[in-house]
Parts: structure tokens; sequence; C-alpha cells
């Protein structure tokens, strides 16, 4: 009887020790999916505001060189405010001797994107491409032609948020010192000189992308206008002009630039667009070869072989904004990859770091 009372508590205790296990797996489970679902919430409610915000921290590290610069001589608010009213200068000084002509060339540009679709499909015809091809490359670009003529308020909308995102950079810059000793007293001493260490390159690389796009910008825009304007390209202006701030998305942008001046050379003729054709093509080559290589070595040191995969995913992931900060994210990521992640790696495994014999 004993054996019995013996056996029946086991089996007892068992049954309690299944449930008891069961209910712990299922509070896990409930838990993780909860998070996962707050998570994607999280995600699609704030993605752009953090993504703004992304974008604020990398142009606050692009400009902070500068910045730290002006603040040895006269206070850090002074210089900070100096800077960036310096900056607004600038942009309105180019605006007032570009914007007039820019939005002349680009008001001319759409009232004739019917007749250029038309003359482009008269072309194509009379060289045996099909009615459908003619007719579908018509209607699209009609419709594009009214997508650029009805988005003054998607335009008002991208300008308050550009505002937002240096006014941001402002505060980001002023309060840096204040944001650095804070983080720092979150670790231990004798951790604070690699934290600050890493802090300091993953910022440097986010600005270093940021000053290395803009300085493409201001070339490519500068090139492709002065070769368009001599070989007699009309639009040239707005056209060298969208040719170059297309190159905020490096690589994928000089074919997003090239597309709106093969097209106007088509329109030409087809001597204009096989001369277009071949300044666009070295305009590339001079671009691929040796302006971006260059100033992103010297400026961001990102590697150019991942950028399209990189522009390409954060594009499908958050659209236009997504395509602008995946860059500069995927560059800290790097850092904080190389400098913390890859070194506890190996101090976990016990590796040293090197192959003392090459691999065959």
């Amino acid at each position: 009887m004993p054996e019995e009372k013996s056996g029946s508590s086991q089996i007892t205790v068992s049954k309690e020790a299944w449930f008891s296990s069961w209910w712990k797996s299922s509070g896990v489970l409930a838990v993780g999916l909860i998070g996962g679902l707050g998570f994607l919430a999280f995600f699609v409610l704030f993605a752009r505001p953090v993504a703004l915000f992304i974008l604020a921290v990398a142009i606050a590290a692009a400009l902070a060189p500068l910045a730290n610069r002006l603040a040895r001589r006269i206070p850090r608010t002074l210089a900070i405010v100096a800077l960036y009213g310096g900056l607004f200068l600038f942009i309105v000084g180019v605006m007032t001797v570009l914007l007039t002509p820019v939005v002349a060339q680009a008001s001319d540009f759409i009232e004739r994107i019917p007749d250029i679709a038309q003359e482009i499909g008269d072309f194509l015809a009379a060289n045996g491409v099909s009615t459908q091809v003619d007719n579908n490359l018509t209607s699209q670009l009609v419709q594009a032609a009214q997508g650029l003529i009805n988005t003054p308020l998607t335009i008002f909308s991208g300008l308050l948020e550009g505002l937002l995102v240096l006014i941001v950079s402002v505060y980001l810059l002023i309060d840096t010192p204040k944001i650095r000793r804070f983080i720092l007293s979150l670790f231990h001493p004798d951790n604070r000189a690699k934290v600050d260490q890493v802090g300091l390159e993953m910022m440097a690389m986010a600005g270093g992308y940021v000053r290395g796009v803009a300085i493409n910008v201001v070339v490519v825009s500068t090139i492709t206008t002065v070769v368009l304007m001599l070989i007699g390209m009309p639009f040239a202006l707005v056209l060298g002009v969208t040719a170059g701030l297309f190159e905020v998305f490096p690589v994928v942008g000089s074919f997003l630039g090239a597309a709106p001046i093969m097209l106007v050379a088509l329109w030409q003729s087809p001597t204009t667009a096989l001369v277009a054709l071949i300044c666009v093509l070295i305009i590339q080559q001079l671009q691929g070869n040796v302006i971006t290589p260059k100033v992103m070595k010297d400026q961001a040191k990102v590697p150019q072989f991942i950028v399209p995969l990189v522009i390409v995913g954060g594009a499908g992931v958050g659209g236009v904004l997504g395509a602008l900060i995946a860059v500069p994210l995927v560059a800290m990521t790097r850092v904080f990859i190389e400098r913390v992640i890859v070194p506890a790696i190996r101090r976990a495994t016990g590796a040293s770091g090197h192959l003392e014999q090459p691999i065959p």
C-alpha cells in the first residue's frame, strides 16, 4: 500500500509539474507574441518620426566638425547659430540665383510633356515599336506630368519636415556635450573611453556620408548642367539640377537622373539623343570611378558595393525617407559591429582575430 501511495503521489507531482511547465511556456509565448505585435505597432506608428530623427542626427554629425572649430573661438551656442545662419544665407543665395530659371524651365518642361510623349511615340512607331508600347509610354508620361502639377501639398509637407529636421539637428549640436556626458555616465569608468571612441566613430561615419553626398550633389549638378548647355540641350539647368539631386541616392541616382535627360534628348532628335547618351556615360564613368569613390573614401569610408542593396532595402521599408537614412544607419551599425560585437565574440571564443595560415 505505501508503494501505491508513493507511485500515486509521483504521478500527481509529475502532472502538477507538467501543468506548471505548460503554463510557464504559454506565458513566455504570449509575452513574446504581445511584444512582437507591440514592436510592429510601434514600427508602423513611429517609423517616420524615428527616421526623421536619424536624419537629424546625421546632419548634426556632418556639421559637428565645423561647429567644434567655431566653438573654440566663440561660445558654442553662438557658433552653431552662426553656422546655421551662414548655411541658410548660402541656400537662399543659391535659390535666388537658380530658382527663377529653374522654375521657369520646369514649368515649360511640364507643359510640354504631352507633346514630348507624342513625338517620342511617333518616333517609336515609325521605327517598328508596337502601338501598345507607344500608348503606355504616352499615358505614363502624362500621368507623371499630372503628378508633378498636383504635388504642392506634398512639397509643403516635405519642407515642414525638412525644417523640423534642421531644428532638431540644431538642438542636438547645442546639447552634444550634455548628451555625451549623460551617455558616458551610464557606463563604468573603465569602459567610458572606449564607449566615447565608438560613439565618435559612429557619428563620424554618418556625418562623413552626409558631407560626401552633399559634395556629390553639387559636383554632379554643375558638371551635368554645363555639359548639357554645351551640347545645346533644352531645359539644361533643370535637368542638371535634377540629376544632381538624385545623387542623394548614390549609384542608383545616376540612372534615375539620366532618364529625363535621355527622354528630352530623344524628343529633340536621334543625333541629340546619341550625343546626350555619350555625355551621360562619360559623366557616370567620371562620377563612378573618380568623384564618388574619392569623396566617399575621404568622408565616409562606406563600401560602394553594398550601397545599392542598402538603398533598395531602405526604400522598401520606409520609402524615400528610408532610402535617405539607410546608408548612414548601416555605416553606424558597421562601426558598432566592428568595435563592439566582433571583439566580444572573439573574447568569448578565444579567437586571435587573424589567421596564422592563409586559406587555400
